[in-house]
């Protein structure tokens, strides 16, 4: 009887204690080992916890803190206000070919953000009239675009052009400029070169040395296609 008396109050010790303490720690969910670590169904960045530590990489094409909206779409990679940072990263002005058909300028946006160009201007040192750049053109980060005179979205050696020059031009292989403006006429960028910078069929690729100062070189790209070598579209060799 006393070893059922004492099994009895050992049970209603242990109910009381189970009572007092009911809850376990919480669990947490860690951002960055693949695990659903606090048992919700989502792991990682698919975690609404893990949202300050999973932002939207605005250049990636992925929706990297998977709210159902990649780069652009997403409204996180749209800055407020602020400096456009754009560039003229690589021309090609003496190609192996057809001049008219296979010359391009690449324009790059160098910011971590997407970037609206409507309105841009860009021109060689003899253009009379500057080529503006067409409404809702718009950059992810770090995204890079041609300027040739074919068609929009037309392919020539497997270099596609997003914005045409308004009156057909060749950029000339003994020297010349090309200027880029924002929609106000602010300068963004200008590239001058001059004969010999390149050889023919050879891009010539704007670099920065390790304090971050702009120069201008022969590219050491491999050859793209029609004889002709440089990067369009992607980061420079010197890169």
């Amino acid at each position: 009887m006393r070893k059922k008396m004492l099994f009895l109050m050992m049970g209603i010790s242990l109910l009381a204690l189970i009572t007092v303490n009911p809850t376990c720690p919480e669990k947490v969910e860690i951002c960055d080992n693949g695990v659903d670590d606090d048992g919700d169904g989502f792991a990682d960045c698919r975690d609404d916890e893990c949202t300050e530590m999973c932002p939207e990489d605005c250049g990636n094409q992925l929706d990297d803190d998977f709210d159902g909206s990649i780069d652009c779409d997403d409204e996180e990679c749209w800055a407020d206000g602020g400096e456009k940072k754009f560039s003229i990263s690589e021309i090609m002005y003496d190609p192996t070919g057809n001049e008219v058909q296979q010359e391009w300028v690449e324009v790059c946006n160098e910011s971590d953000k997407c970037a609206d160009a409507s309105g841009f201007t860009i021109a060689d040192g003899s253009s009379i009239t500057p080529t503006v750049f067409q409404e809702g053109l718009t950059f992810r980060a770090g995204q890079c675009k041609t300027v040739s005179n074919n068609p929009v979205n037309i392919f020539e050696c497997h270099v596609q052009t997003h914005v045409q020059w308004t009156i057909e031009i060749t950029l000339n292989n003994e020297g010349d400029s090309v200027t880029l403006k924002d929609a106000e006429g602010n300068t963004l960028d200008k590239m001058v070169y001059s004969l010999g910078m390149t050889s023919p069929g050879k891009s010539l690729e704007k670099c920065k040395d390790d304090s971050g100062k702009a120069f201008y070189q022969e590219t050491n790209a491999a050859m793209y296609e029609c004889g002709n070598f440089g990067s369009p579209e992607l980061p420079n060799a010197c890169d």
